[in-house]
């Protein structure tokens, strides 16, 4: 429906941010001060992990549906791609965990007979091309 497709791209571009200001974070500010470079990403993860455990489901995903759609896979690469979030978030010492109902719902998703079969047979999503 139009609000699912809604839903989905609101999730996808709140993690296309999140991938910018990480990138930014990780190959620009952390040039120039490292300690600026952390607190944008502990700030931007922050804001942001908050919205994310105040809209998800305790059970289920997102969409309610039986199967996860782009708005949950977009927080499973939140939560375990490497470039350039998980880089930043390595940078920043920062623990998803205390995202609960978000690593929940990451648990659900990455229990789906579907992702399971992608992430068992992908290198990219934890790739780190440039050993940061």
């Amino acid at each position: 429906t139009p609000q699912q497709r809604a839903v989905d791209m609101m999730f996808m571009g709140i993690k296309e941010e999140i991938n910018h200001n990480c990138g930014k974070a990780i190959f620009t500010t952390q040039k120039v001060d490292k300690n600026k470079a952390i607190a944008d990403v502990c700030i931007l993860l922050d804001k942001w992990g908050a919205v994310f455990e105040d809209q998800i489901p305790s059970e289920g995903f997102i969409q309610g549906l039986p199967f996860p759609t782009p708005a949950d896979l977009a927080l499973l690469d939140i939560t375990t791609s490497y470039m350039p979030i998980g880089s930043a978030r390595k940078l920043a010492q920062y623990d998803c965990g205390r995202w609960k109902k978000v690593m929940a719902l990451c648990d659900r998703i990455k229990a789906d007979e579907n992702v399971k079969i992608y992430l068992n047979g992908s290198t990219y999503t934890d790739a780190n091309p440039w050993g940061m």
